[in-house]
Parts: structure tokens; C-alpha cells; sequence
């Protein structure tokens, strides 16, 4: 790849990977940031490849406070380096957005609408969502369960819907280019990755007072206390079912959830705008 004619006074590697040994190798900048929203360990990447690219920078943010401990905990990068600003969520934005359309199907009256976003990658863990919808089938549950987005995988997701007999309760929307008004419109959000960096999916479902359940991926317990705010299930079919369950069959639970999200206020436009604009000026 050839490299930036230009000289910055800033150059930030927004990602892990690819654009971090770009700006790392190919960017001439008088500082140099990097930014990690992901788990790299459990992403595959090696600690020995990646420490030499981590070196050309002068701050490494990690996007949650668990994260940065993780990576202080490993080689990847010089810890004195490591900081951690959380993603910027626009609550204003995200909540207008979410006025506009929605589901446009029907479903059997009082059954529950179940929604997850996110790529379909193993990253995200779609097969435990529909071993889990199965479970949820079998035991009486009325519900129809939404996966929003697209990826690689979807063709074996698809296959294993067919297999199980659930294209009555599992539905594929594919890329929306607006997600929020199916995430306002469920009755509950549920996030079933193996690990995450900070997952803002979590934050926008709760930012339009959604109930959540999670998988138990590290970095989780940055924003659910579970039982308190949300829900949080072992990475098995058995217990996010369990999960799921419990909070489809009490609406006061589901109500207490909803409550939390209200008293949770999200204050990263300020508090995480001013730690970003630090990190590029000092």
C-alpha cells in the first residue's frame, strides 16, 4: 500500500488491524492515535505481529474501562500508553431515529418481539441465538425473534433455521440502514456475542429504554448489572434461554429493567468528547 504524501499533526488508526498498521507505517503525523474496540486476544490477534505497530503511537484508547485493564494486562501495548474512552452515543439522534417506520408484519397476538443486531460473523454468535430460539420454541413461547444485519455467515444461519423448523419465529431483516425503530418496537433486546469491545448495540437498547439480555462476554459487566439494568446469561442455549424466559414471563421484571434504563443516563457526548479531543491535542 503506498503511503500519505502529507504530514499530519494527527493521525488516528480508528480500528484495530489493517488501519492501525497503515497509520502506524504509512502515515507521517507529528502524533500518531490508536483506537481498540474489540477483545484482541479473543479476535485472533497475535500479541509478538501487533506490539511493533502499537509502538509507532503515542496513546492507545481502548473503547471501555474493562478493555484497557485487559490490555494492560497483556503485551500488545506499553501500558503507560493506554487510556480509555468510551464509544460517543448521540441519545437525541438515536431517539428520533427510532420514531422512523418499523416493523411492518404480523404476528399472533401476545406474542414477543425479539430483536439482535449485529454482523453475521462468529464474533456475534448467531448459531447460539438460534439453538436458543429452538429452546424457546419448544418450550411454548410465543415470539418472533429479529436478527438485523448480514455477514458472511448468513447462508449456515439460514440452513440451520431450515433445519430446526423456525422461519415461523426467526426472521432475517438483513442491513437496515436504520435499525433503531425495530430495537424501540421490541419487547426485548438480546445480544448474544462471544466478546465484544464495548457493544454499542447494548447502549442504543437501553438508550430507547429496551429491556437486554446479554451473553457474559467480558466486557458486559462495563454496563449491565445483572438483575439490575439487565440480564446477563451464560454463553449456552440453556441458560440465555432461561434468561429469556424468565424476563418474557414477568412483565414487572421486564418493567423494573425499562425503570433502570431511565436512571441510567448517558453522558458520553460530554465526558467522552472531552477525554477524545485531550487525546488529540495534548
Amino acid at each position: 500500500m503506498m503511503p500519505l504524501e502529507d504530514t499530519y499533526d494527527v493521525a488516528v488508526a480508528y480500528h484495530q488491524g489493517l488501519p492501525t498498521y497503515y497509520v502506524a507505517e504509512k502515515v507521517k503525523a507529528a502524533r500518531k492515535c490508536a483506537v481498540v474496540n474489540s477483545d484482541l486476544k479473543q479476535a485472533g490477534y497475535s500479541e509478538s505481529f501487533n506490539r511493533p505497530f502499537y509502538d509507532c503511537f503515542d496513546i492507545v484508547a481502548a473503547d471501555s474501562e474493562i478493555l484497557r485493564k485487559m490490555l494492560e494486562a497483556s503485551s500488545y501495548v506499553d501500558s503507560s500508553k493506554l487510556t480509555a474512552i468510551y464509544d460517543i452515543m448521540n441519545s437525541t439522534l438515536i431517539r428520533r431515529m427510532a420514531a422512523e417506520g418499523g416493523f411492518e408484519d404480523e404476528i399472533p397476538a401476545g406474542a414477543l418481539r425479539i430483536v439482535t443486531t449485529g454482523r453475521i460473523e462468529a464474533p456475534k454468535n448467531y448459531t447460539l441465538a438460534v439453538e436458543t430460539a429452538k429452546r424457546l420454541r419448544d418450550s411454548g413461547l410465543s415470539f418472533r425473534w429479529y436478527f438485523i444485519g448480514d455477514g458472511s455467515q448468513r447462508k449456515m444461519i439460514e440452513r440451520l433455521i431450515e433445519t430446526y423448523g423456525l422461519g415461523e419465529h426467526v426472521v432475517l431483516l438483513g442491513m437496515q440502514p436504520n435499525p433503531y425503530p425495530y430495537m424501540a418496537q421490541c419487547d426485548m433486546y438480546v445480544q448474544t456475542s462471544s466478546f465484544e469491545g464495548y457493544c454499542l448495540a447494548l447502549c442504543e437498547a437501553r438508550i430507547l429504554h429496551r429491556p437486554v439480555v446479554s451473553t457474559n462476554f467480558d466486557v458486559v459487566y462495563d454496563k449491565i448489572r445483572d438483575g439490575e439494568n439487565g440480564l446477563i446469561a451464560e454463553m449456552t442455549p440453556e441458560s440465555l434461554a432461561e434468561k429469556i424466559l424468565r424476563l418474557a414471563c414477568s412483565p414487572e421484571l421486564r418493567q423494573r429493567l425499562i425503570d433502570a434504563t431511565r436512571r441510567d443516563e448517558d453522558r458520553t457526548a460530554e465526558t467522552e468528547s472531552a477525554k477524545f479531543n485531550e487525546m488529540l491535542l495534548s
